[in-house]
């Protein structure tokens, strides 16, 4: 799931806009299940792709889950990562993310 916040200190103001991620990185952003997203600067986050497991050496076998993201990245205040809606266009926004 990726995240859209309004970004105050920016100006914007609104509501927040998300989308699940497809298997392919694609996302439609929405507000409130509609397609219409207030231009103006966003403070965006992204959730965790489902954890990843692996073995935990030992006598009795156990699996651990793994965050491959940053912590941070699940927060838009915490992530770094802003982005700009330009209104009446199709915007589209590439991230690099390095997983651990």
């Amino acid at each position: 799931m990726i995240v859209f916040a309004p970004h105050p200190d920016r100006g914007t103001t609104g509501k927040t806009a998300t989308a699940d991620i497809n298997e392919t990185g694609e996302y439609k952003l929405r507000v409130e299940g509609q397609p219409y997203v207030t231009g103006g600067w966003y403070r965006v986050s992204i959730a965790d792709p489902p954890t990843w497991t692996t073995p935990i050496p030992g006598d009795t076998p156990r699996l651990a889950s793994v965050s491959p993201f940053p912590e941070s990245l699940r927060r838009p205040d915490r992530s770094g990562l802003e982005r700009e809606v330009v209104a009446g266009r199709e915007n589209e926004f590439e991230f690099h993310i390095e997983v651990r």
